[in-house]
Order: structure tokens, then sequence, then C-alpha cells
């Protein structure tokens, strides 16, 4: 490892430095998140089948054997919970959004973030989630379906360019920065081999042109949580400096919680009031701090899109296939779009916007995994069949299941809906999407 890097962490941490270098050699912390949105914390206990030691970080984040290899777990297929490191759950537990917000989390992949700020969304409001690297975003996309997220625009662009059109118009802003990466030198060594203090001085140069561009995008009163997976000061403290010495509206306020230790003294700011988080407190490493805007900058109305005219097959697939069925249907060319809410038009590019419903093709509707995996519409469906675990295995592999349903159909495992099928009287055929399949 760097010996100017040691020499940084010595004087960070003084006494406390043997016990980092000694957290090097112990692997890293690994854990979940339960995702609220789908299933209580309490309903997953008894449907997951190892230990849960509960988290500091978040009331739905727990520790797990770090030993364990849950990607292709039925729950996890499922969308009932995430797989994340458990300190990187703090940021969006100090931002803590209230239902019916407008929240921007500017550096969205790959979607851990995002997936925690749906659940306090609980499908109200609306969630931008931005990524600029388009790879990224695509990850991103399919997080978001799978935990059943029904209330987010993914934007794939600048965050200059998003501020432009949403000036002054969000209540609550996650900036988790890219950064140096300091806290996951345990398990990247790309990481490791990418550092140095240059590269963490050009690190809070692209820090400052985010939290800049967060700026004009919040509203007054509005809060701006700034994160980094990182130890320096560089990246951390003298970033929250020298932003508040850009704009003397912006105050830094007390996280409320009592994870981590406190920050480092910067000038005017209590350091009880920015939060640190080192593998010493239980986390791979983070840096919060919560602030607000305490004076309006300007407003730009938000506008809404209007939706071609919508095929006749599209309202009669969602008369014959959903109960109750009361949301926004938006047809843009052949693609359908369903909402609880106006869709939003942010005029940048958009890899997905609320529940991707499917596609029409020849005047015939396809409907999309999304349309079933999304947990605002899990109650609605006209029919469903549930699977045995042979079944679960036969359908993420994406074979036939024997059956005399007729049409398309919900498929639960475990009363949770992990796609859909469409049954002949006969077979099931199965509508799992090839990327996903195992």
């Amino acid at each position: 490892m760097n010996k100017e890097f040691k020499e940084i962490m010595q004087d960070l941490l003084q006494e406390e430095y043997p016990k980092y270098l000694e957290s090097l050699n112990k692997p890293p912390f690994k854990g979940l998140r339960v995702n609220t949105l789908k299933v209580t914390v309490e309903a997953f206990k008894n449907l997951f089948e190892y230990s849960l030691k509960p988290s500091l970080f978040a009331p739905n984040g727990f520790y797990i054997d770090p030993q364990l290899k849950l990607g292709k777990h039925p729950l996890h297929i499922a969308g009932l919970f995430y797989l994340q490191e458990p300190s990187a759950s703090s940021a969006v537990t100090i931002l803590k959004p209230k239902k019916n917000s407008v929240v921007v989390d500017l550096c969205s992949a790959p979607g851990g973030k995002s997936g925690q700020i749906a659940e306090y969304l609980a499908h109200t409001g609306w969630l931008i989630s931005n990524e600029i690297d388009y790879k990224r975003c695509q990850v991103l996309v399919s997080n978001l379906e799978r935990l059943g997220v029904s209330n987010a625009i993914v934007t794939n662009t600048t965050t200059s360019n998003l501020a432009k059109v949403l000036r002054g118009c969000a209540d609550y802003i996650l900036v988790d920065a890219p950064c140096s990466g300091e806290g996951m030198f345990k398990k990247e060594e790309e990481a490791v081999k990418q550092w140095s203090n240059e590269y963490t001085l050009t690190c809070s140069k692209r820090q400052m042109d985010i939290l800049e561009d967060a700026y004009g995008m919040l509203k007054k009163d509005g809060i701006l949580v700034y994160s980094t997976c990182t130890y320096n000061l560089n990246e951390n403290e003298k970033v929250i400096e020298a932003f508040l010495n850009q704009h003397s509206d912006m105050q830094v306020v007390d996280p409320k919680v009592d994870f981590g230790r406190k920050g480092y003294p910067i000038k005017g700011v209590s350091a009880d009031h920015m939060r640190r988080i080192f593998p010493m407190d239980e986390g791979e490493g983070h840096f919060i701090c919560r602030l607000q805007k305490m004076k309006d900058t300007g407003y730009k109305a938000l506008e809404y899109l209007k939706s071609d005219s919508i095929d006749p097959c599209v309202k009669v697939f969602f008369k014959d296939n959903f109960i109750d069925f009361d949301l926004y249907i938006y047809q843009f060319k052949q693609f359908v779009y369903v909402s609880k809410e106006k869709l939003l038009d942010l005029k940048v590019p958009t890899l997905a916007k609320a529940i991707m419903a499917g596609e029409v093709k020849n005047h015939r509707f396809i409907p999309h995994h999304h349309l079933y995996t999304n947990s605002l519409l899990k109650e609605k469906h006209k029919q469903y069949y549930e699977l045995s675990f042979v079944e679960f295995q036969q359908y993420v592999q994406g074979l036939t299941i024997s059956s005399d349903i007729r049409g398309y159909v919900a498929i639960r495992y475990l009363g949770h809906i992990i796609g859909y099928a469409k049954g002949d009287g006969i077979y099931l055929k199965n509508k799992f999407p090839k990327g996903l399949r195992i």
C-alpha cells in the first residue's frame, strides 16, 4: 500500500492507526438491506434461512456472513433485499426524505442508495436517479426494476445538464460523489493502484463541480447530503469548507444519528454535525454531511410529458389483466409506460421512467418484466401462479411450467412476484428475461 497514504492515515487516526492497519487483514464487512417496498423486516426474517445481525446504519440493514454468495438466492431474485456493505446505507439514513418529495440522486449506479430512497418515498413523489456512464446506467435500471420501484426516472446525463432543467425543484439531493475509494481498498485492488494524493485533489475538483450543480437544483429549505467512501480530508471536510465559502446560504445541520464518529473540525462548522465511519466503527468507510439551503435562488417549473395516441390494444390489456387499474398510461412510439403521477419531461437522455409497461407490435401489446416486478401493482393482477421450489428452478432457467392457466399470469415464489408468463391451457410460456436467467 502507498507509503504516502499510510502517512496520511496515521496523521488522521493518531493512536487508532494500528487498529486501522489491523482491520486491513480482516475480510470486508458484508451486508444486505431488506427492501421494504416489497416485504416487512419481520416477514423477511421468517423467509431468510441465514443469520442476520442488525446494522448500525439503517433500521432494515443487516450484517451477513462474508462467505455467503446470495446473488442467485430466490429472495434476491424476487427483489426482497439488496446486497450492500452496511455503512453504505448511512447516507440515505441521514438524508431521510419525506413522502411526496422530489428527490435527486445525482451519482446513482449501481442503485443501492436509489432503492433505499424509494423505500422512504413509498411510491409517492419522484425519484430522479442520474448516472453519467451508460453501461452503469443500465445496471441501475435493472436493479430498480428488480426492487420494484415505480416512481423513478433514470437519467443518463451530466449533472450540469440536469441542473438546467431542475433549477430550484428538488426537496432532497444526494451526492454520493465519485471519489478515490479509500474505503474500498480491501475489495478493489484497482482503487489501491490508482491512489495518489494528487488523485484525491482531482476528485475533489470533480466533487465541487457536482455540488455546484446540486446547489442550483435545490429548493429553499431543501436538504443536500454529500457523501464519499473515502477517508482523506481533501475529498471530505475540505470540500465542505470550500462549498460553504462559495455559498453562505448553505448550512451544515445535525444529522441526528449516533453511528460512526464526528468529523474533523472546519471553520464555522461543528465537527459533531459531520459523520465519519472507519472500519473500527463497523463499516468499511464513509463520510457524510447534511446541509440545508436557506435562500431561494430561483425556480424553473417542472414540465410534463404528453402521450402519443394510445393503441386500443393497450387499454384492452389492462382491462383484461388488472383489477381497478387507475394509473396514468403513456405511449411514446411503440413503448408504453404507466405512472401514479403525471410523467415529468426532463428533456435529457432518459433510460427509464416510472413503470415500463411494455410495447405495441402490430397492434398487439407485449408486457415488460417491470410491469410485474414493480411493487405498486403487486396486488392488482387478475391471475397469479405460485411456484414450487422445483418450478422456481425451472422458471429462472427459462423453462416452461405445466399449467391449465390461459393468458398472462404473475409468477410468484414464496408469495412474491418474480416475473410473468403466458399460458395456453397446457404450459406457461416463460417470460423471465434472458439476461437474468441462471
